[in-house]
C-alpha cells in the first residue's frame, strides 16, 4: 500500500505535474480507506491496511490579494460607463461583449463620483 501511495505521488515523466497531494489524500486514499473500513467492519478483511496513511498537503502560496487594486477598480467602473454599454439604469453587457444586464447601483444618486468618475 505504501508503494501504491508513493506511485500516486510521483512526478510524471517529461515535466508533467502528476497528481496533487490533495487529490491523493482526499480522493484516492479516502476512497480506499472507506472501502477497507467497510470490509473490516463486515469481516471481509482482518484490518484496514490504509488506516493511518497520511499525505501532507502543502498550502499553495498566494499569488496576489483577491481584491481589485485601485487602478483595476477604476478601469472596471470606467468601462461600465461607456455610452454604448449603458441603457437607462442598467449596463447592456451584450454590447460590452458579455451576456445579461446588470443594474448600476449609485448611478443616479451620484455615488460613483466618489470614485472620481462622472456618470
Amino acid at each position: 500500500m505504501i508503494a501504491w501511495k508513493d506511485y500516486l505521488l510521483r512526478p510524471v515523466a517529461d515535466g508533467g505535474k502528476g497528481l496533487s497531494q490533495k487529490t491523493v489524500r482526499d480522493g484516492y486514499l479516502a476512497t480506499t480507506r472507506a472501502l477497507f473500513a467497510w470490509a473490516a467492519m463486515n469481516r471481509k478483511v482482518e484490518s484496514n491496511p490504509v488506516q493511518g496513511f497520511k499525505v501532507r498537503v502543502v498550502a499553495k502560496p498566494k499569488v496576489r490579494d483577491r481584491a481589485f487594486t485601485d487602478d483595476e477598480a477604476n478601469k472596471v467602473l470606467a468601462a461600465t460607463l461607456l455610452p454604448e454599454i449603458i441603457s437607462r439604469r442598467t449596463i447592456n453587457l451584450p454590447a460590452a461583449g458579455c451576456l445579461g444586464c446588470w443594474p448600476i447601483p449609485g448611478r443616479e444618486s451620484g455615488r460613483l463620483r466618489s470614485f472620481g468618475l462622472r456618470t
